[in-house]
């Protein structure tokens, strides 16, 4: 998911103001098949005369957090403004400012070529550039246009061991794609990225010790279709070499941890689960860095039974341990 839109401003900054729908409550359906596999659904199983169906009311979540945005306002005045920027992610963001109009201005820090580019650490908030007129009897102007990226673009992936395998389950998980993926493992977020076949419900695990810098835990459906982008669930752990990795289309309501918590390499973090745009149950598991601003993934290498590395292939049964 790309987070480095960019962003004009001229001089007036706008502010949003985010309405909260109140909320209800919806049915979610429990049955446990012949194989013994717990399966969870906002729809009525077809077998329900069959097997005993337990149903659950649960309240519906809130939307989705959209105040998770960098952001950068004017906290000074007129005469002499104050840029004032707040990183809410608990990990570092890449700003690249650009000065769209400078008359008769000079800047703090000052700005070659017009433009701000740096790394704010997790959860910075501070004033970031000062602006005033050079010749206070001319008239003068400004305007400046923003983007930004998750991570840091001097992050060098550097794992001291390769990564445990991301769930636990009983028996084998069937990878669905791999890496190049033709269907949706064509873009540099995602070109490296593995989808583990998995049922709903099945114990996600960190492959690799980090904090949590990012979650969405407030969708429950998916399917194939492009509305369904945007509505996925999952944890984004930052490594300490500055790499991050995705776990993604979660089950709703399943997450155990929250931004800014330590986690260590096989606790569990979630479960598994259908949202977002996906055809099935599965995870997407996928290792991402900054490269220059932009979000690109990460080839990687997984611990066999006995420790020793190898990439996952299409088509792969992986065995958790």
């Amino acid at each position: 998911m790309t987070r480095g839109h960019w962003i004009v401003l001229v001089v007036i900054l706008g502010i949003l103001v985010l309405v909260m729908p109140k909320s209800c409550a919806s049915k979610v359906y429990k049955w446990v098949d012949a194989q013994g596999v717990a399966h969870y659904s906002d729809q009525q199983p077809d077998m329900a005369d069959q097997v005993e169906v337990q149903v659950e009311e649960i309240p519906t979540p809130a939307p989705p957090d959209t105040t998770r945005e960098v952001r950068i306002r004017n906290r000074g005045s007129k005469r002499h403004p104050q840029l004032f920027v707040v990183n809410p992610f608990h990990g570092p963001v890449n700003i690249r400012l650009k000065l769209t109009q400078a008359d008769n201005i000079v800047t703090e820090p000052p700005l070659p070529d017009r433009l701000l580019d740096t790394v704010l650490p997790g959860q910075y908030e501070g004033d970031i550039l000062f602006i005033s007129p050079e010749d206070g009897r001319r008239g003068w102007g400004w305007g400046y246009k923003f983007t930004w990226e998750l991570g840091d673009p001097a992050a060098v992936h550097d794992p001291p061991a390769p990564y445990r395998l991301p769930f636990a389950i009983t028996g084998s998980a069937l990878v669905g794609q791999a890496f190049n993926g033709e269907t949706t493992h064509n873009n540099p977020q995602n070109r490296y990225a593995v989808d583990i076949g998995l049922p709903i419900g099945t114990p996600v695990l960190a492959a690799r010790a980090g904090v949590v810098m990012d979650v969405e835990n407030n969708f429950s459906d998916g399917k194939a279709k492009a509305r369904y982008v945007q509505r996925n669930n999952y944890v984004r752990i930052l490594h300490d070499d500055g790499t991050m990795a995705v776990y993604a289309h979660l089950k709703r309501g399943s997450l155990r941890v929250r931004p800014g918590q330590r986690v260590q390499r096989g606790q569990v973090i979630a479960r598994s689960g259908n949202s977002g745009f996906s055809t099935g149950p599965h995870l997407h598991f996928v290792v991402q860095k900054n490269s220059h601003g932009t979000l690109t993934s990460i080839p990687f290498e997984f611990a066999d039974a006995q420790g020793q590395p190898f990439t996952p292939q299409k088509g792969q049964w992986l065995r958790s341990h």
